[in-house]
């Protein structure tokens, strides 16, 4: 690093150490051989130094999306997902030989679009599988999968616990899980005919949103009559969609399942009605048949 000496040519100068020509005395580089003064050196490397923080201070203070924003590619990525059955009940019944369904609801909390893998364990001897293995969700959307469990004829009564997992692909350990019971029990012979009056639970979902429309299991609500056939209905025995009363026949007492309604079977005949057009899940709980 270059250096002045103090010989006055004129004033305010100086002499180069290096190529003796005459420089101002506040300089900091000799403008004739190119040299660095110690004082211009220190100068530049604070001003610098003052930039640096300056970026820094405005970067994760005054704009900290700027870092973090998803076009720079720097996005601090989450993912997590919720399962939920509520408001309906983690136990169901069901006989040897026969089946339950859930239909659960799947929430994502990743900030971006994920992949969720479904699986069970400790589910012998009961026979799990899913509508979709693998359900696509981008952030913050819901969805309605439908769990159906099959009980082997050769299944001793009794209540079989087991775990559902929902897990990110993107990350292992972002899931989340439900505890269900099937209670495996002896249920009557007598199925639901179309000519039979029935009590019921339910759980309605609208499929484009996966939300909550309707449900018995509500507090304060009650389980719901139903004629099947909607030619028997009466002030305490209604008419309902063609799609949840056909999902009614052949069902017992005790069972439940998930009815997925198209359009053609739902609120087809009334266009004003808020659920024309679209396409309805209903988890349906058979609590008795009323007709003698």
């Amino acid at each position: 690093m270059a250096k002045r000496r103090k010989v006055e040519h004129d004033e305010d100068t100086v002499e180069c150490f290096y190529c003796g020509k005459p420089v101002y005395d506040n300089s900091w580089r000799c403008p004739n051989c190119g040299k660095w003064f110690r004082e211009g050196r220190i100068s530049v490397l604070g001003i610098i130094a003052m930039i640096v923080i300056v970026i820094v201070l405005a970067v994760y203070i005054i704009q900290p999306s700027f870092v973090f924003s998803e076009e720079n590619g720097e996005t601090d990525k989450r993912y997590g997902i919720l399962l939920k059955t509520d408001p309906g009940p983690n136990t169901h019944r069901a006989e040897p030989g026969g089946y339950t369904e859930w239909g659960v609801q799947m929430t994502s909390l990743s900030t971006v679009a994920d992949n969720f893998d479904l699986s069970s364990v400790d589910s012998s001897p009961l026979q799990v599988t899913y509508d979709s293995q693998t359900v696509g969700l981008t952030s913050g959307q819901q969805h309605i999968s439908i769990i159906h469990v099959d009980v082997p004829a050769t299944t001793p009564l009794g209540s079989y616990n087991f775990r559902v997992y929902a897990t990110s692909r993107a990350d292992s350990t972002a899931n989340d899980f439900l505890d269900l019971t099937v209670d495996v029990v002896s249920l009557s012979t007598r199925t639901v005919v179309q000519d039979d009056k029935v009590t019921c639970n339910y759980i309605l979902w609208v499929k484009d949103t996966a939300n909550v429309q309707d449900s018995s299991y509500w507090e304060g609500r009650t389980s719901l009559s139903v004629a099947v056939d909607p030619a028997n209905a009466d002030e305490t025995y209604i008419r309902v969609i063609s799609g949840f009363s056909d999902g009614l026949v052949g069902m017992k007492t005790g069972e439940t399942k998930v009815e997925v309604v198209p359009p053609s079977r739902g609120y087809i005949d009334d266009p004003n009605h808020d659920l024309y057009g679209l396409t309805l899940y209903f988890q349906i709980e058979l609590v008795s048949i009323d007709t003698a």
